[in-house]
């Protein structure tokens, strides 16, 4: 097995990635945060979450960007508010329209990670 291999136990993120059959993580017993939401909360948060069809891949692969050996369908920034603030700025400098963001808190790889692909970005 390759040293690159990582595993990936958040079972939202599972879901969402389309690595196992969502039904029972849509039903609401699994906690996401908060963890003190009801079960029907729950429910309709995993139902709202991008997820890509069950099976239709098998791997995703995660690299920093300078050493990446593949281009990728999805570029992540991390960064301090004021640096984020810039991004922000950059890209609706030449257009004028404000960005739109969606978070509940939990899931956080699926917003960033799965809509842009199901949604050919933005």
């Amino acid at each position: 097995m390759s040293t690159y291999v990582k595993y990936q136990i958040c079972p939202i993120a599972l879901t969402g990635l389309g690595f196992v059959r969502p039904e029972e993580y849509r039903s609401g017993k699994y906690i996401l945060a908060p963890i003190n939401q009801s079960i029907e909360a729950r429910a309709k948060a995993a139902e709202t979450m991008p997820r890509f069809e069950f099976g239709k891949f098998r791997y995703i692969l995660i690299s920093p960007i300078l050493s990446a050996s593949f281009d990728p369908d999805v570029i992540l920034f991390y960064g301090s508010g004021v640096q984020v603030m810039r991004l922000i700025q950059a890209a609706v400098f030449a257009s004028g329209d404000a960005l739109t963001s969606r978070s509940i808190g939990s899931g956080g790889c699926l917003l960033p990670v799965v809509a842009p692909i199901l949604n050919k970005g933005y």
